[in-house]
């Protein structure tokens, strides 16, 4: 019989729990990061998810299954064969029924060899990487895991929008660290951190920064483990634009940092350094102690990524040179082009060091950057993101990326130089023409950026 959640939650505090058998074989030597679990993760069946996935993973082609109901393939093979054909082995693969609920381990030996040689870190193929559907499943399973109602996450202003939305989904709290950037680099002020991240369970990072394009400093990452080990947080680190800097800059992932490892979850994909966002595939990369929970409630959200997706993956890593699939030299001229462009347009912003946005600051024009892009959208055809949802600063903020060919780059920054010049007065004597509130969800910008619950 389950024990009940708020009986164990007592056990835990008592340190009984660490030596209940049930826990043990769920957690085996690391039981010592049992506090960290989510009520979530401990109400789950996750001996039984453990065991039965041990048993899957066992199975070999001559096994006879008849435990999980999947239809016969047979028909449907034969109208995908014409598609698949090409692909050599995978044909053997995509019909054979589910794939390990980690992924399957040709992938994920991939994965763990690209961190070795992109970054020197040694992860465990089998025991440390979870194949996620993307980076964005890779955050919510992380709280969903590691988040109670009511905890506190840490999260740099502005930040991915994604990740406000996760963590208040949770029912969690968001603590906001400003930061400021000089020559494409983050800053932050340390009081600040030291403030945010007391009594806080996590602190989301991500450099090069979506959507400011900045960079944190080896300095500056030392600095945020020191203070995630003072107060015993755990680090999650999205790492998916990390091939994108520029100059001659380097990346450093913050779990290179010895003090980091055990408690730092990288998560990365395939969407922005192979551009292959529609395939789905990314991964989790961490202690296997934090990694065995995080296995179990994916089981329990999204089984399985795709077998064609990870197969395809694997083929696109051993066939596809990174560094000639995205053309940088491209990206770098668009970013030069478009800092060039607004420095023209009166918007003086700092030039990014990586990934492929510029953030800029619109409130000389409009005091409210949900009206500046709609109307932005309206008279000149131009669609932006609005910074609103990004976090504090991004009332008068709005991001435009330069990923896009230079010929359709050209013509939008035209189109926002157009814009701004009928605009040659600033917000305080300007009457917004639009309330935003009230606007149709079916608006193109409504359509885009969703209307989560609460805001």
């Amino acid at each position: 019989m389950p024990v009940p959640l708020p009986v164990l939650r007592c056990l835990i505090r008592m340190g009984i729990a660490q030596r209940l058998p049930s826990i043990r074989r769920f957690l085996g030597e690391g039981v010592h990061f049992l506090h960290y679990l989510s009520d979530a993760v401990l109400a789950a069946p996750n001996s039984e998810i453990a065991s039965l996935d041990s048993l899957l993973v066992k199975q070999h082609s001559s096994c006879i299954d008849l435990s999980i109901g999947t239809p016969n393939p047979a028909g449907l093979q034969m109208h995908l064969e014409p598609i698949v054909s090409g692909f050599g082995d995978i044909e053997k693969h995509l019909f054979s029924g589910y794939p390990p609920a980690s992924g399957i381990p040709e992938l994920r030996q991939t994965f763990s060899n690209q961190l070795k040689h992109d970054q020197q870190l040694d992860y465990d193929p089998e025991k440390e990487l979870l194949i996620t559907n993307g980076v964005c499943q890779s955050i919510t399973t992380a709280l969903e895991t590691f988040i109670n109602r009511g905890d506190k996450v840490v999260l740099f202003d502005p930040s991915f929008m994604f990740y406000q939305y996760a963590v208040r989904c949770q029912g969690a709290r968001v603590n906001w660290v400003p930061t400021f950037r000089i020559d494409g680099e983050l800053f932050f002020e340390d009081i600040a951190l030291k403030k945010a991240m007391r009594g806080a369970s996590i602190i989301i990072i991500n450099h090069p920064s979506n959507p400011t394009g900045g960079y944190f400093s080896d300095h500056s990452l030392q600095k945020i483990v020191y203070w995630a080990k003072r107060f015993d947080s755990l680090i999650f680190s999205d790492e998916v634009y990390h091939r994108f800097l520029y100059n001659g800059r380097k990346f450093h992932s913050i779990a290179a940092i010895p003090e980091a490892r055990t408690r730092t979850l990288i998560a990365n994909s395939l969407s922005k350094s192979y551009s292959m966002a529609g395939l789905r595939v990314g991964y989790l990369a961490s202690n296997e102690n934090l990694i065995r929970p995080l296995k179990s409630q994916q089981f329990l959200r999204v089984p399985f990524v795709s077998s064609l997706s990870q197969h395809l993956a694997i083929r696109c890593i051993e066939n596809a040179d990174p560094n000639l699939l995205i053309d940088h030299n491209e990206l770098n001229r668009n970013r030069l082009q478009t800092y060039q462009c607004l420095q023209e347009m009166g918007l003086h912003e700092d030039l990014p060091a990586g990934a492929f946005y510029f953030w800029i600051d619109i409130g000389n024009f409009c005091s409210d950057a949900m009206t500046f892009c709609h109307n932005l959208l309206d008279e000149n055809q131009l669609l932006v993101m609005p910074g609103t949802d990004f976090g504090p600063s991004g009332k008068t903020h709005v991001r435009i990326s330069y990923s896009t060919d230079n010929h359709t780059l050209t013509r939008g920054l035209d189109r926002l130089s157009q814009f701004l010049v009928a605009r040659d007065r600033p917000a305080d004597s300007e009457i917004s023409r639009r309330d935003t509130r009230h606007l149709s969800e079916t608006h193109p910008i409504r359509r885009m950026i969703g209307s989560p619950t609460g805001s």
